[in-house]
Parts: structure tokens; sequence; C-alpha cells
């Protein structure tokens, strides 16, 4: 039996702290997109269903597979159930302390009171648990997963965020089913493998796809943001396999991870010189999204504050996101749409201080 949840009770306020706090309308404003009055309870509920089971806050229900764990060691000596139970029992008392001292509801004075709207599969989830046998109520729960939810890394945050779309994909890619993949459009798509590009904390699907009023247009390696995914759909009768040409294509691919989010944009040669603070920053400190640099020549004196000229082959618009934060220290010389947009956007910015 777990907590007493009614339809008439389906309102319940929660506090947590204002660094969680912050990291919730962080993770709303990127995860998802639905009216602003519903989105705190509409998240909540997410998160809710989507981490009870994996969470360490989650301490009672694991209690039988502790139970089973010790029994396996005890396994032959006198009194090993027993032994087990006690065992057992304190291991569940000492978990559920660490959970209190790390992620249980701040006081009033240093705490965001939430008012959470539960839906239909939380009620039930709770009704189900096993918590109310060490929580004293839903709240305290509640706030509990909440809490320790946002301690996670960003990724971690993101895939339980979208756990139902990280399963769907990976059961394509076990199954070598097409996947159905909706933004602004319908694609079909022959997923790879789901992953960041690089340094940048952001979740694609890489595969080959096209459009799926456009079946007889050639498959084009692409990649989808998880964010823009509307909806996802497994194609059961729909299997694939890739070409020798393609599994290559995939392989280099993945040597750098940046192109990941650029996919759909056209590769051309790109090249900048820079200072040598530039060049240090491209170098070590720099590395969101950063191209690789597939040429160098040394400078001469002559072109004095730039010491070095680099070639890159990306696409224009991942060395525009790059190298847009490197101010003074990069000069574009081509191509000439690249140089003109950098030079554009500094005599617009200087506008505003004459």
């Amino acid at each position: 039996m777990g907590f007493y949840v009614s339809k008439e009770n389906r309102q319940i306020r929660l506090r947590i702290s204002y660094q969680a706090y912050e990291t919730i309308l962080q993770d709303i404003a990127e995860f998802q997109n639905i009216p602003e009055k519903e989105q705190i309870s509409s998240f909540l509920n997410k998160i809710l269903n989507n981490f009870w089971q994996e969470a360490e806050s989650t301490v009672y229900a694991k209690k039988q597979k502790i139970h089973d764990q010790y029994l396996e060691w005890l396994k032959g000596l006198e009194n090993a159930q027993k032994a087990a139970e006690q065992l057992t029992e304190k291991e569940i008392q000492d978990r559920f302390k660490k959970v209190k001292e790390r992620y249980s509801q701040p006081q009033r004075a240093k705490g965001q009171n939430l008012k959470l709207i539960m839906t239909k599969p939380t009620m039930e989830m709770l009704k189900n648990s096993e918590e109310q046998n060490l929580y004293d109520n839903i709240s305290d729960y509640s706030a509990a997963l909440i809490q320790e939810y946002t301690t996670l890394s960003r990724e971690e945050r993101e895939r339980i965020f979208f756990k139902d779309l990280f399963k769907t994909i990976n059961l394509c890619i076990k199954h070598k089913h097409q996947a159905e993949i909706e933004i602004n459009d319908s694609y079909l798509v022959k997923p790879y493998k789901i992953a960041t590009n690089g340094f940048l904390p952001y979740y694609y699907v890489v595969g080959y796809a096209r459009r799926k009023n456009k079946l007889t247009a050639p498959w084009k390696l692409m990649s989808f943001r998880l964010q823009r995914i509307r909806s996802t759909t497994e194609k059961e009768d729909d299997e694939y396999k890739f070409t020798k040409e393609q599994e290559t294509e995939l392989k280099e691919l993945f040597k750098t991870l940046a192109k990941i989010a650029y996919l759909s944009e056209k590769e051309e040669k790109i090249v900048v010189r820079l200072t040598q603070r530039g060049y240090n920053d491209y170098q070590k400190k720099i590395l969101s999204s950063r191209p690789t640099c597939i040429d160098k020549k040394k400078l001469s004196d002559l072109e004095h504050p730039f010491v070095y000229e680099l070639t890159f082959s990306c696409s224009s618009m991942q060395a525009y996101q790059y190298f847009i934060r490197f101010g003074m220290e990069v000069k574009v010389i081509s191509p000439e749409q690249l140089r003109k947009g950098f030079k554009n956007l500094h005599e617009n910015a200087v506008k505003y201080y004459k």
C-alpha cells in the first residue's frame, strides 16, 4: 500500500532549494515547449514518472533486492534468513538517512515553494509506491526526487526527461527498424546512435534520413536534436541496414563530434587568421563546437597582430558560431559570405557606441 491520494487531493505543495529551482527553470526552457502556466507541473510530473525507479531517493522499493543479495552472500550460514533481514533493515535506514541529508526539503526561508498538480500517472505511481514506509508524506518524497534530479549532470537530466524517446530510438537501433521522426516535417530515419556533439551537452539522433513525402529521394546523413523532436515511432515493418559506404561515413563523423550539430549544412573551405591569444583559445580554452584544423601556416611579422592562418573543412554555420566568440582575436579570410557576415556584425556593433 502506497501514499493515500484522492482525486480531490491532486494538488500538493513542495519546497526545493533556490539552486534546484533555477535548474528546473533552465531545463523547462530547454526541454519543453508548452503554455507557461502549465510548465512547472507538467515538467515535474514527467520527471517524477521518468526518474523514480532509478533514483537514490526511492529507497524502500529496493528492499527486496538488497535482502536477496544479503541472503546470497550468507547462503549456508545458520540463521541466514534472520541475519539478512537485520542487515537489510539497517541498510535501508542508512540509505534513507543519507537521502534525507542530501535531498530533504529545505527550511521555508531557504527554499522555493512549488505547486504540483499531479497527473493520473503520478497519482498511480504514488499510490503503488512503498516509500510511504519511510517518508512522512507525498511532498517529502516528491521533493527528494526533484532535488536529486537537479544534482545530476545536464546530459543525465536530458536523458531522464526524454526517457521515452531514448527507449523508442534504442529499440529501433536494436531491431534495425526505421523510425518516423516528426519535427516541422516528418522524416523516415535509419538511426545509428543517440550522441552528444562533443563539449556541448545536447543529444542528437544521428543516422540516415529522408522526408516521408519524398520516398524516392536518396538517404542523407542527418542529425535531429532531441529538444526539437515532437514525436517518434518505431516502424516495425520497415527494416534497414547500412551500406559499407554509409558505415564508413558514420565512423568518420564520430571522429569529429562537433560536426553532429551541422549535418544539414554544406561543408566548405574556411580560412581564418588568429592572434597568439586567439590561437591559444582555439587550442586550450574554447572547445565546444570546435572545428578540426586541416592546415596551419605561420604568418610573417607583416601580418601583426595575427600569427597563424588556419584552414578548416566545415560548414559556415559551425565556423560562425564557433569563431564569433573570439572577438578581435580572429579575422575571417574566406569564404567571402562568411567574411561579410563577421564584418557586418562588428560594423553594426560599433554604431551602438557612436
